[in-house]
């Protein structure tokens, strides 16, 4: 599937949410203040690059389970004696995992 890099919406949340943490009887940040992290916390919420995360997926191609087998099919169709074949006999990477 395609998708245009305007289509696309980023949702950018705070990763470490200590208000929301405070709210829930948890006063957290003290503990981080005290210990010097919060300069840690800062860099985790802080800036995040729309545009490079748009131009990341608008590119990305994923390769699953269909799609490997797709290939698998479409070799067999090629040439009728790779119905008989393993997969690595008819030189297909084996499919293991989705990949980004």
């Amino acid at each position: 599937m395609r998708v245009r890099e305007d289509q696309l919406n980023v949702i950018k949340e705070q990763i470490v949410d200590f208000n929301a943490f405070k709210v829930n009887g948890f006063p957290m940040e003290g503990y981080f203040e005290t210990q010097g992290l919060m300069p840690f916390f800062d860099m985790l919420n802080g800036l995040c690059y729309m545009n490079l995360v748009k131009d990341f997926w608008v590119r990305a191609e994923v390769f699953n389970e269909i799609d490997a087998q797709r290939k698998v099919n479409a070799k067999i169709a090629e040439d009728k004696s790779n119905n008989v074949k393993t997969i690595a006999k008819i030189v297909l990477k084996v499919f293991t995992e989705t990949e980004v």
